[in-house]
């Protein structure tokens, strides 16, 4: 058998057990927590463009500014705040890789979205939520599944 036929044959059977995986929950479990990490130490690391300043709280910073250990319950006074230095400091974009899917204090709130609209440069992520519902005939027996997905 030929080098390529090999290649090729090999390449067919990763793609299909690829496939397989990802319709399993432990298939999907494995990607999300083992195949970005993986990929990013093949990567390397790579020097950010000197026009780029990615800014991280760290453990040591939340507790200086005595902040929850879960970034979506901090007050969104100080993402406004945040907001607004950046704005000062001349930033063209300012970009948050965080969901704010749930409601916070009004008031919070609307500090934060006039930060937003005042600086007219913030980007915000959006995510899907999804959601599995049971379908079930008329005398309970499963006869399928519904997945609902959401933009948040």
């Amino acid at each position: 058998m030929s080098r390529l036929r090999k290649a090729i044959i090999v390449s067919l059977l990763i793609g299909v057990l690829g496939m397989i995986a990802s319709l399993v929950p432990i298939g999907i479990g494995l990607e999300e927590n083992i195949g970005l990490d993986l990929l990013f130490k093949l990567r390397g690391l790579r020097t950010p463009p000197s026009e780029v300043i990615i800014v991280s709280l760290d453990e040591a910073t939340v507790d200086a500014l005595q902040l929850h250990t879960d970034p979506e319950k901090w007050p969104r006074s100080l993402h406004a705040n945040f907001t607004e230095n950046l704005v000062q400091k001349g930033a063209s974009v300012v970009v948050f890789d965080m969901m704010f899917h749930e409601q916070g204090p009004l008031e919070q709130d609307n500090l934060f979205a006039q930060a937003i609209r005042k600086a007219g440069n913030v980007v915000l992520c959006q995510g899907l939520q999804t959601k599995t519902v049971p379908l079930t005939d008329k005398l309970g027996r499963n006869k399928g599944e519904l997945i609902i997905e959401r933009l948040i």
